[in-house]
Protein backbone atom coordinates (compact mmCIF):
# COMPACT_ATOMS: atom_id res chain seq x y z
CA UNK A 1 0.00 0.00 0.00
CA UNK A 2 2.84 2.35 0.87
CA UNK A 3 4.50 1.50 -2.43
CA UNK A 4 1.25 2.19 -4.32
CA UNK A 5 0.78 5.53 -2.55
CA UNK A 6 4.37 6.52 -3.23
CA UNK A 7 4.00 5.54 -6.88
CA UNK A 8 0.78 7.56 -7.14
CA UNK A 9 2.51 10.57 -5.61
CA UNK A 10 5.41 10.15 -8.06
CA UNK A 11 3.02 10.07 -11.02
CA UNK A 12 1.23 13.20 -9.78
CA UNK A 13 4.52 15.05 -9.34
CA UNK A 14 5.71 13.94 -12.77
CA UNK A 15 2.49 15.12 -14.38
CA UNK A 16 2.74 18.43 -12.53
CA UNK A 17 6.33 18.85 -13.69
CA UNK A 18 5.37 18.01 -17.29
CA UNK A 19 2.50 20.47 -17.10
CA UNK A 20 4.79 23.16 -15.69
CA UNK A 21 7.34 22.49 -18.42
CA UNK A 22 4.58 22.73 -21.02
CA UNK A 23 3.39 26.04 -19.62
CA UNK A 24 6.90 27.47 -19.38
CA UNK A 25 7.76 26.22 -22.86
CA UNK A 26 4.74 27.89 -24.41
CA UNK A 27 5.36 31.11 -22.53
CA UNK A 28 8.94 30.99 -23.79
CA UNK A 29 7.63 30.45 -27.33
CA UNK A 30 5.46 33.57 -26.96
CA UNK A 31 8.50 35.56 -25.83
CA UNK A 32 10.57 34.37 -28.81
CA UNK A 33 7.73 35.36 -31.16
CA UNK A 34 7.52 38.83 -29.60
CA UNK A 35 11.30 39.22 -29.88
CA UNK A 36 11.06 38.57 -33.62
CA UNK A 37 8.09 40.90 -34.04
CA UNK A 38 9.86 43.65 -32.14
CA UNK A 39 12.97 43.43 -34.34
CA UNK A 40 10.85 43.59 -37.48
CA UNK A 41 8.52 46.36 -36.30
CA UNK A 42 11.37 48.60 -35.12
CA UNK A 43 12.48 48.63 -38.76
CA UNK A 44 9.04 49.68 -40.08
CA UNK A 45 9.26 52.07 -43.03
CA UNK A 46 6.53 54.18 -44.64
CA UNK A 47 6.85 56.77 -47.39
CA UNK A 48 4.14 59.33 -48.04
CA UNK A 49 2.49 59.08 -51.44
CA UNK A 50 3.73 61.90 -53.71
CA UNK A 51 1.19 64.50 -54.77
CA UNK A 52 -0.57 63.44 -57.94
CA UNK A 53 0.61 59.87 -57.64
CA UNK A 54 -1.79 56.93 -57.87
CA UNK A 55 -2.51 55.19 -54.56
CA UNK A 56 -2.69 51.76 -56.20
CA UNK A 57 0.84 52.27 -57.55
CA UNK A 58 2.26 53.33 -54.18
CA UNK A 59 3.35 50.12 -52.40
CA UNK A 60 4.06 51.64 -48.98
CA UNK A 61 1.51 50.44 -46.45
CA UNK A 62 0.80 49.70 -42.77
CA UNK A 63 -2.40 47.80 -41.96
CA UNK A 64 -3.73 46.24 -38.75
CA UNK A 65 -7.24 44.83 -38.68
CA UNK A 66 -9.61 42.32 -37.09
CA UNK A 67 -9.78 39.49 -39.62
CA UNK A 68 -10.87 36.49 -37.54
CA UNK A 69 -12.79 36.96 -34.30
CA UNK A 70 -14.80 40.13 -34.96
CA UNK A 71 -14.18 41.30 -31.40
CA UNK A 72 -12.36 44.52 -32.32
CA UNK A 73 -8.95 43.07 -31.51
CA UNK A 74 -6.56 43.31 -34.44
CA UNK A 75 -5.38 39.80 -35.31
CA UNK A 76 -3.77 40.66 -38.65
CA UNK A 77 -0.77 42.91 -39.32
CA UNK A 78 0.87 44.03 -42.57
CA UNK A 79 3.91 46.34 -42.75
CA UNK A 80 7.16 47.08 -44.57
CA UNK A 81 10.39 46.57 -42.68
CA UNK A 82 14.11 46.97 -43.20
CA UNK A 83 14.72 44.32 -40.50
CA UNK A 84 13.03 41.19 -41.91
CA UNK A 85 13.54 37.95 -40.02
CA UNK A 86 15.89 35.45 -41.62
CA UNK A 87 18.68 37.83 -42.68
CA UNK A 88 21.70 37.57 -40.39
CA UNK A 89 23.79 40.37 -41.86
CA UNK A 90 22.49 43.94 -41.76
CA UNK A 91 24.01 44.69 -45.17
CA UNK A 92 22.03 41.82 -46.71
CA UNK A 93 18.65 42.88 -45.32
CA UNK A 94 16.31 43.99 -48.11
CA UNK A 95 13.06 45.84 -47.63
CA UNK A 96 10.29 43.27 -47.26
CA UNK A 97 6.52 43.41 -47.08
CA UNK A 98 5.71 41.31 -43.99
CA UNK A 99 2.40 40.06 -42.65
CA UNK A 100 1.16 38.13 -39.62
CA UNK A 101 -2.37 36.73 -39.25
CA UNK A 102 -4.33 34.06 -37.41
CA UNK A 103 -5.45 31.06 -39.47
CA UNK A 104 -8.02 28.44 -38.41
CA UNK A 105 -6.36 25.06 -37.88
CA UNK A 106 -8.99 22.80 -36.30
CA UNK A 107 -8.76 19.20 -37.45
CA UNK A 108 -11.86 17.28 -38.57
CA UNK A 109 -13.80 16.19 -35.50
CA UNK A 110 -12.44 18.95 -33.24
CA UNK A 111 -15.17 20.53 -31.15
CA UNK A 112 -13.37 23.77 -30.30
CA UNK A 113 -11.89 26.19 -32.81
CA UNK A 114 -8.11 26.22 -33.01
CA UNK A 115 -5.86 28.83 -34.59
CA UNK A 116 -2.24 29.12 -35.66
CA UNK A 117 -0.26 32.29 -36.33
CA UNK A 118 1.10 32.49 -39.87
CA UNK A 119 3.80 34.78 -41.26
CA UNK A 120 4.08 35.86 -44.87
CA UNK A 121 6.65 38.03 -46.61
CA UNK A 122 7.75 39.05 -50.06
CA UNK A 123 10.05 41.52 -51.78
CA UNK A 124 8.65 45.03 -51.69
CA UNK A 125 6.68 45.44 -54.96
CA UNK A 126 7.72 48.42 -57.07
CA UNK A 127 4.39 49.87 -58.18
CA UNK A 128 1.71 47.64 -56.69
CA UNK A 129 -0.24 48.26 -53.49
CA UNK A 130 -0.80 45.04 -51.52
CA UNK A 131 -3.28 45.13 -48.63
CA UNK A 132 -4.26 41.45 -48.28
CA UNK A 133 -2.18 38.46 -47.24
CA UNK A 134 -2.18 35.51 -49.67
CA UNK A 135 -2.45 32.71 -47.09
CA UNK A 136 -1.39 30.01 -49.54
CA UNK A 137 2.11 31.54 -49.45
CA UNK A 138 2.27 31.92 -45.67
CA UNK A 139 4.21 29.83 -43.15
CA UNK A 140 3.04 28.80 -39.69
CA UNK A 141 5.23 30.31 -36.97
CA UNK A 142 3.27 29.34 -33.83
CA UNK A 143 0.56 26.71 -33.32
CA UNK A 144 -2.46 26.76 -31.01
CA UNK A 145 -2.81 30.50 -30.48
CA UNK A 146 -5.69 31.57 -28.25
CA UNK A 147 -5.07 35.30 -28.71
CA UNK A 148 -3.02 37.56 -30.97
CA UNK A 149 -3.95 41.21 -30.48
CA UNK A 150 -2.26 44.27 -31.99
CA UNK A 151 -3.11 47.53 -30.16
CA UNK A 152 -2.20 50.83 -31.84
CA UNK A 153 -1.32 54.21 -30.32
CA UNK A 154 -1.03 57.43 -32.34
CA UNK A 155 1.01 60.63 -31.82
CA UNK A 156 -1.62 62.08 -29.47
CA UNK A 157 -1.66 58.97 -27.29
CA UNK A 158 -5.04 57.87 -28.64
CA UNK A 159 -5.72 54.19 -29.25
CA UNK A 160 -7.17 52.95 -32.56
CA UNK A 161 -9.42 49.96 -33.26
CA UNK A 162 -7.60 49.40 -36.53
CA UNK A 163 -5.08 51.09 -38.80
CA UNK A 164 -4.82 51.48 -42.56
CA UNK A 165 -2.30 53.94 -43.99
CA UNK A 166 -4.23 53.99 -47.28
CA UNK A 167 -7.49 55.27 -45.74
CA UNK A 168 -8.42 58.84 -44.74
CA UNK A 169 -8.39 58.44 -40.94
CA UNK A 170 -4.74 57.31 -40.84
CA UNK A 171 -3.62 58.26 -44.36
CA UNK A 172 0.17 57.97 -44.83
CA UNK A 173 0.63 57.69 -41.06
CA UNK A 174 2.20 55.20 -38.68
CA UNK A 175 1.32 54.53 -35.05
CA UNK A 176 4.02 55.64 -32.64
CA UNK A 177 3.60 52.49 -30.57
CA UNK A 178 2.29 48.98 -31.10
CA UNK A 179 1.33 46.77 -28.14
CA UNK A 180 1.13 43.08 -29.06
CA UNK A 181 -0.48 40.54 -26.75
CA UNK A 182 0.05 36.82 -27.35
CA UNK A 183 -1.70 34.00 -25.52
CA UNK A 184 -0.74 30.43 -26.44
CA UNK A 185 -2.44 27.18 -25.51
CA UNK A 186 -0.79 24.13 -23.98
CA UNK A 187 -1.83 20.61 -23.00
CA UNK A 188 -2.77 20.04 -19.36
CA UNK A 189 -2.39 16.78 -17.44
CA UNK A 190 -5.60 15.45 -18.99
CA UNK A 191 -4.40 16.15 -22.50
CA UNK A 192 -6.73 19.10 -22.92
CA UNK A 193 -5.76 22.37 -24.54
CA UNK A 194 -5.87 25.20 -22.00
CA UNK A 195 -4.91 28.87 -22.32
CA UNK A 196 -1.62 30.08 -20.92
CA UNK A 197 -0.90 33.58 -19.61
CA UNK A 198 -1.12 36.74 -21.71
CA UNK A 199 2.31 37.97 -22.75
CA UNK A 200 2.40 41.62 -23.89
CA UNK A 201 5.16 43.63 -25.52
CA UNK A 202 5.02 47.40 -26.19
CA UNK A 203 7.06 48.33 -29.24
CA UNK A 204 7.92 51.89 -30.28
CA UNK A 205 8.16 52.63 -34.01
CA UNK A 206 11.07 55.08 -34.17
CA UNK A 207 11.05 55.88 -37.91
CA UNK A 208 8.29 58.30 -38.87
CA UNK A 209 6.68 58.50 -42.33
CA UNK A 210 8.83 60.37 -44.84
CA UNK A 211 8.36 62.00 -48.21
CA UNK A 212 9.54 60.13 -51.27
CA UNK A 213 12.82 61.34 -52.71
CA UNK A 214 13.06 62.07 -56.40
CA UNK A 215 15.97 61.16 -58.65
CA UNK A 216 17.70 64.30 -57.40
CA UNK A 217 17.42 63.01 -53.84
CA UNK A 218 15.19 65.95 -52.87
CA UNK A 219 11.72 65.69 -51.30
CA UNK A 220 8.46 66.75 -52.91
CA UNK A 221 8.80 67.40 -56.64
CA UNK A 222 12.56 66.94 -56.36
CA UNK A 223 13.28 70.59 -57.12
CA UNK A 224 16.75 72.00 -56.47
CA UNK A 225 17.80 75.65 -56.22
CA UNK A 226 19.08 75.47 -59.80
CA UNK A 227 15.96 73.85 -61.28
CA UNK A 228 13.53 76.07 -59.37
CA UNK A 229 15.25 79.33 -60.33
CA UNK A 230 15.32 78.16 -63.96
CA UNK A 231 11.56 77.58 -63.77
CA UNK A 232 10.93 81.17 -62.62
CA UNK A 233 13.57 82.98 -64.73
CA UNK A 234 11.01 85.15 -66.52
CA UNK A 235 9.17 86.23 -63.36
CA UNK A 236 12.43 87.11 -61.60
CA UNK A 237 13.59 89.17 -64.58
CA UNK A 238 10.42 91.28 -64.34
CA UNK A 239 11.00 92.07 -60.66
CA UNK A 240 12.64 95.24 -59.24
CA UNK A 241 16.41 95.64 -59.56
CA UNK A 242 17.16 95.34 -55.84
CA UNK A 243 15.35 92.00 -55.63
CA UNK A 244 16.99 90.72 -58.83
CA UNK A 245 20.43 91.58 -57.47
CA UNK A 246 19.69 89.84 -54.20
CA UNK A 247 18.45 86.72 -55.99
CA UNK A 248 21.61 86.68 -58.11
CA UNK A 249 23.78 87.04 -54.98
CA UNK A 250 21.99 84.21 -53.16
CA UNK A 251 22.17 82.02 -56.25
CA UNK A 252 25.96 82.31 -56.19
CA UNK A 253 26.11 81.51 -52.47
CA UNK A 254 23.89 78.41 -52.60
CA UNK A 255 25.03 75.30 -54.51
CA UNK A 256 22.64 74.65 -57.44
CA UNK A 257 21.94 71.09 -56.23
CA UNK A 258 20.68 72.33 -52.84
CA UNK A 259 17.19 70.90 -52.24
CA UNK A 260 14.59 73.65 -52.59
CA UNK A 261 12.31 72.00 -50.03
CA UNK A 262 14.87 71.15 -47.37
CA UNK A 263 13.16 70.40 -44.05
CA UNK A 264 15.73 72.50 -42.18
CA UNK A 265 16.61 75.28 -44.65
CA UNK A 266 19.32 77.86 -44.09
CA UNK A 267 18.44 81.54 -43.70
CA UNK A 268 19.73 82.18 -47.21
CA UNK A 269 17.44 79.54 -48.70
CA UNK A 270 14.45 80.87 -46.77
CA UNK A 271 15.15 84.37 -48.11
CA UNK A 272 15.54 83.09 -51.66
CA UNK A 273 12.27 81.17 -51.43
CA UNK A 274 10.49 84.33 -50.31
CA UNK A 275 11.94 86.47 -53.08
CA UNK A 276 10.93 83.97 -55.77
CA UNK A 277 7.42 83.69 -54.31
CA UNK A 278 6.98 87.48 -54.43
CA UNK A 279 8.33 87.63 -57.99
CA UNK A 280 5.99 84.86 -59.08
CA UNK A 281 3.02 86.35 -57.25
CA UNK A 282 2.17 83.07 -55.49
CA UNK A 283 2.08 81.72 -51.96
CA UNK A 284 5.39 80.71 -50.40
CA UNK A 285 4.54 76.99 -50.41
CA UNK A 286 3.38 77.04 -54.03
CA UNK A 287 6.89 77.65 -55.40
CA UNK A 288 8.39 74.36 -56.61
CA UNK A 289 6.40 72.24 -54.10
Amino acid sequence: MLITAAYGTFISLTQAQERARGERGREHAATILLDQLERELIGTQLFIKPKGGEREKHPWVFVARDNVFGTGENDSLLFITQNPAGYALLAMKPLRLVGYTLVASAAPGDIAERFDLHRWDRRLPEETLVRELPLEMSVRVVHDVRRFDVALIDEEGESHDGWDSTEIATLDRLPVQVAITVQLEHLNADGELVAGPDVTRRIDLPVRPREMLSASGCPGSGATVGSCLARYTHQISQHDQVSKNLVAKLKKQLPPDTCWNETDPSNKLVLLRGLVAVAAGVEYKEVCP
